[in-house]
């Protein structure tokens, strides 16, 4: 049975991010990793049905027998097996990191032998997939729609015209459900074009996706808004 197999029956024997087994045996790294999986699915937060951020700094607190056990083998777990188990779960569930994944083995003098719990926490950051340059965290800004200022915090906003969107947009030229504004726990905002009509401008330029700063100018339709830091 492969590795990732022996996971997934972890995962399903998961309650709460804590595992025992019978007789205090000790713990294999499939349950390891079905602690943080679980944890990941637990902490969710939703941003909409193609995107959910979860967290990236995992603390598995380990019984001190179980920890001296685990701790030679550690860095192939940590390294290795785990960022590739646990970015497959996040593909196939649309996860997303605030930061780069961090997972960190802690001896628990409270746990008995056989038992597992999982700490996460949310780390700023960026996610890094190249080596170009990453835009830096941004925090506090507003967004202004005619005249009126919204706080730009997480999750973020919706904006269209249909009365479900966080701002609506009395305007024909904009789709009912025409961009989303992304605010991650870290600070990173972007706005997202939902396969729009008319398109989504940033700065004059039409764009898919954009990282938002204070300055920054969206067009969508025939209207014009813009961000701003606070007390400007």
């Amino acid at each position: 049975m492969s590795f990732l197999s022996r996971i997934e029956r972890g995962l399903d024997s998961a309650i709460n991010g804590v595992f025992t087994r019978a007789f205090a045996a000790d713990v294999h790294p499939s349950e390891l990793l079905a602690a943080i999986l679980r944890e990941m699915d637990t902490q969710a937060m939703i941003v909409n049905r193609k995107r959910s951020y979860v967290p990236n700094h995992f603390a598995v607190h380990l019984s001190p027998h179980d920890y001296e056990r685990q701790l030679p083998s550690s860095g192939k777990f940590i390294h290795e097996d785990a960022p590739e188990a646990i970015e497959r779960h996040k593909l196939e569930n649309n996860y997303h990191f605030a930061g780069p994944l961090e997972i960190e083995f802690v001896e628990d003098k409270r746990l008995r032998t056989g038992k597992i719990r999982v700490e996460s926490s949310t780390v700023a950051g960026v996610e890094v997939h190249d080596n170009r340059q990453q835009p830096q965290p941004t925090q506090g800004l507003i967004l202004e729609v005619n005249g009126v200022r919204h706080p730009l915090r997480t999750p973020g906003l919706s904006l269209g015209r249909a009365p479900q969107c966080d701002i609506r947009i009395n305007d024909t030229g904009v789709s009912r459900e025409h961009a989303l504004i992304e605010v991650t726990p870290g600070g990173m905002i972007t706005i997202v074009d939902n396969n729009s009509t008319n398109g989504l401008y940033v700065n004059g330029e039409r764009v898919s996706t954009a990282t938002l700063r204070a300055g920054s100018r969206i067009e969508i339709g025939n209207t014009r808004m813009q961000v701003y830091q606070p007390g400007t």
